[in-house]
């Protein structure tokens, strides 16, 4: 964490610095903290990988399924390639109850990261 803070510090309009300290807010789960170091990072660079992601995180944890849903969906557009957000946007949809949309996430992660299926399968 301290790195992180003297990283924002030292150069508050990175949006590396900011999304690195939100991931550490996010950890600690202190959520606003971490959805406050997001968005600065959406600002500074609105093309920024993995920020909507995160921020999905962030609402997903606070149960704002809506505001989840939204970031991960932009996500998927900045950054079609990333397994991750596919991975999360199906554990949204899981924990909606929408198993069969969940399912088809899950399987957009594997076909985007096949070693996700080794993993399943030991």
């Amino acid at each position: 964490m301290a790195f992180w803070q003297k990283a924002e510090n030292g150069s508050p309009h990175a949006p590396l610095a900011q999304k690195n300290l939100g991931s550490m807010y996010f950890l600690d789960q202190q959520y606003e903290k971490a959805e406050e170091h997001f968005k600065k990072s959406a600002i500074l660079n609105p093309t920024e990988s993995m920020i909507h992601n995160n921020l999905g995180l962030v609402y997903m944890n606070q149960e704002d399924f809506i505001r989840a849903e939204s970031e991960f969906e932009q996500e998927m557009k900045i950054n079609p390639n990333y397994d991750n957000v596919y991975f999360n946007y199906g554990l949204l949809k899981q924990r909606q109850g929408k198993i069969k949309e969940a399912v088809a996430l899950w399987q957009k992660t594997a076909e985007i990261n096949p070693i996700i299926l080794t993993l399943i399968q030991s």
